[in-house]
């Protein structure tokens, strides 16, 4: 009975360790496997981090541009009020800029002087983010809100807050000092008299914006704006390789492009250069058999033959043969590649 229970016990332990060691592969396996997950996803994730950082610079490169144009003689001036003001209520000196550009673009383009537009672009900016602080709103859509109110729809500035109507107007205009109807004056200063109307019903949001860059709403905003300029710094620094890698891709490609077109309209000279491929080809293979047939040959005839034979073997042997016909194929595709003109003109005669 002690033998068979030791036997019983030997039996259980071998059970027991090979339960352990399947259970440590299968941990093992997982461990590999969520290695595995963890590194892809951090590439993946790195790799759309880098994406979205040359993305960003690429937009503020986009926006530079045409910053620079609608601007043009005060850049400098309108770029420094805009980083002023991005850095009193602590946002994105880019974004503030974009504001401005795409206004001062729709201003000039209405009629406006560009000091004029320069100035309105300045005020609207301005009082739509104190707006968007004021009544909790997104602060893109109340940029682009005011702007849609400025070129007349009521409906844009009711969602800031102000309404606009012939007493709001008119109000407005006499401020300003526009003589005859709302009719009667030009797109631009139509715009103008809009954005008085909406500046006198909105003195309460005024500052509201710098007032709150305290708040939990305002230090979240701020910390976006500043992941964002991180961005756009680290995609600033690959641009310039990613630029220079996308013009080289597209060299190829159209490389690619122009050589297949030039294939596709000669058929004819394409058909001569497979064939001669093709027979290149087969005499490196013919040559590497006939090598191997050659080895072979001359371990077995090495003791029966004389010098006079092993060089006249060598001479008459199929390598030779070979190497003559491959040093031909190879002189004449070199020949067809230097005077490819000359062969392209006998062809088309042909």
């Amino acid at each position: 009975e002690v033998g068979h229970n030791d036997e019983a016990n030997k039996e259980l332990d071998n059970t027991t360790k090979k339960a352990s060691d399947s259970s440590d592969k299968i941990n093992n396996a997982f461990k590999k496997i969520g290695a595995a997950i963890a590194t892809y996803f951090t590439v993946s994730k790195i790799v759309d981090f880098g994406k979205s950082c040359v993305e960003a610079a690429s937009n503020v490169e986009e926006m530079q541009n045409k910053f620079d144009v609608v601007f043009q003689g005060m850049t400098s001036e309108v770029s420094d009020w805009a980083d002023n003001f991005a850095s009193a209520i602590g946002r994105n000196s880019n974004t503030i800029k974009g504001y401005l550009a795409d206004n001062q673009n729709m201003f000039v383009g209405m009629g406006m002087t560009r000091d004029a537009s320069a100035a309105l672009s300045e005020n609207l900016v301005s009082l739509a983010l104190d707006l968007a602080s004021f009544n909790n709103l997104n602060e893109t859509d109340a940029v682009n809100a005011m702007s849609k109110a400025l070129m007349g729809q009521s409906e844009s500035a009711k969602s800031l807050g102000a309404v606009l109507n012939e007493n709001t107007l008119a109000q407005a205009q006499l401020q300003l000092g526009y003589e005859g109807s709302f009719a009667e004056l030009t797109e631009a200063q139509k715009m103008e008299v809009r954005y008085q109307a909406i500046l006198n019903q909105s003195q309460d949001a005024i500052g509201d914006c710098e007032r709150s860059v305290n708040s939990y709403k305002g230090q979240t905003i701020q910390l976006n704006s500043a992941k964002e300029k991180l961005q756009e710094t680290i995609g600033g620094m690959l641009l310039p390789v990613m630029t220079k890698l996308v013009g080289t891709v597209t060299k190829c490609v159209s490389g690619f492009q122009k050589l297949a077109e030039w294939i596709q309209n000669n058929q004819e000279p394409m058909q001569y250069i497979a064939i001669a491929i093709g027979a290149l080809t087969a005499a490196i293979v013919a040559y590497n058999i006939a090598q191997n047939a050659a080895a072979i040959a001359t371990t077995l005839a090495t003791a029966a033959t004389t010098a006079f034979g092993a060089v006249l073997g060598f001479v008459t042997s199929p390598i030779t043969f070979m190497i003559v016909v491959l040093g031909a194929l190879v002189a004449a595709i070199l020949w067809v590649c230097n005077n490819f003109d000359l062969v392209q003109a006998k062809v088309e005669e042909f």
